[in-house]
């Protein structure tokens, strides 16, 4: 599920208004409907070919992934019904999760999907911070072992703590990725209808909170942004990305005494927040002080030492600071963590480093 930071209660939120649902929003139902046609294939080839739960399962992944049966492949911003997923043979994690969760229930499994909540991805998007929450499939095979599906066609047996959700949190996520799917493009009107039913299937999820607060931002209602992360942080007080956006809100409305009180209040939980320390080191670099910014990269890289955009970041500090050499090595790394397009890009700018130190040349830009 995708989560929100903006770059961005002692009020009660906004009361809800009255959703008209389009005809483009598909019911619950049908968003987690199976296709006759898969019934009755995966009847024929699981269900009828073997009763052992174990087997069945064992089938069960097989059908779902490999080519010469659905063949879903993973697509990150694949966020779709059931019945879509079939038909384009791509599903996100949240889609996959349905698909598996839809067709062990059909082999007569107990089965409900889960939300991992300690093993964030992070990604950005222009002034946006995404965090998703990666889901997966529990499956308990007859009532003594329980396996774990993902999305990369393994079943391995759960030996971890497991957190398995009704299936309204599922709906609730998909709605939720689709509200964040459509603002990136900035179709806010559509966003805010499938924020709303997200909320309404599933009101105790701060993070839908949150991705409302940020939705009103880009709408232009600050004042309802206000309390949507003041309801946020009211249900989860240690939720950080509301959290930073609180702390952003007030910085930016000019609200000096807020922002502080914020701040005091949040320090503990923001400084293991890798995105908001990258975050201060850009609010620091654009004010000119650079000791402060690479401070600040340093610990969003400790924090998350895959993300390249930070070995970036402290590699154009650095430059700043006239140390050509160390953000030489930052630009090494954030090559080493890319590829495609992106890598070409890293190369072209190490190309410049070694160009500028023959005299010649211009440090990298963003």
């Amino acid at each position: 599920m995708l989560e929100w930071v903006l770059s961005a209660a002692l009020a009660m939120p906004p009361a809800m208004q009255a959703t008209v649902v389009d005809a483009s929003v598909p019911s619950p139902e049908r968003v987690m409907a199976l296709p006759e046609g898969v019934r009755d294939s995966f009847r024929r080839e699981v269900i009828e070919a073997t009763r052992f739960p174990e087997a069945r399962l064992g089938r069960l992944i097989k059908f779902v992934f490999d080519k010469d049966g659905l063949g879903i492949a993973y697509k990150a911003d694949a966020t779709l019904t059931i019945a879509e997923a079939v038909e384009a043979r791509t599903a996100n994690c949240l889609t996959s999760t349905m698909l598996v969760v839809a067709l062990a229930r059909e082999a007569g499994l107990d089965a409900h999907g889960q939300l991992v909540e300690d093993v964030p991805v992070w990604g950005a998007e222009g002034e946006l911070v995404v965090q998703s929450r990666h889901a997966n499939a529990i499956v308990d095979v007859g009532g003594r072992r329980r396996f774990v599906v993902d999305v990369d066609a393994s079943g391995s047996e759960a030996t971890d703590a497991l957190h398995p959700v009704e299936d309204a949190q599922l709906l609730a996520s998909y709605y939720g990725n689709r509200a964040a799917e459509l603002m990136l493009e900035g179709r806010y009107q559509a966003a805010r209808t499938w924020s709303e039913i997200a909320i309404k299937h599933s009101p105790g999820d701060v993070t839908l909170w949150n991705n409302a607060g940020v939705l009103s931002l880009r709408m232009g209602r600050p004042g309802e942004a206000e309390a949507w992360f003041l309801k946020a942080v009211q249900l989860a007080p240690d939720q950080t990305s509301a959290l930073s956006n609180l702390v952003d809100f007030y910085r930016r409305q000019g609200d000096a005494k807020r922002m502080r009180e914020w701040q005091a209040r949040s320090q503990r939980v923001l400084r293991k927040a890798p995105y908001y320390q990258y975050q201060l080191g850009r609010q620091s670099e654009v004010a000119g002080k650079a000791e402060e910014a690479a401070r600040h990269y340093r610990q969003a890289i400790r924090l998350a030492r895959g993300e390249h955009r930070f070995h970036f970041a402290l590699a154009r500090t650095y430059f700043a600071m006239g140390y050509p050499d160390r953000a030489g090595r930052e630009l090494v790394r954030a090559h080493a963590l890319t590829d495609g397009a992106l890598r070409a890009r890293y190369e072209g700018k190490l190309a410049a480093l070694r160009n500028m130190r023959r005299g010649a040349g211009s440090p990298p830009r963003d």
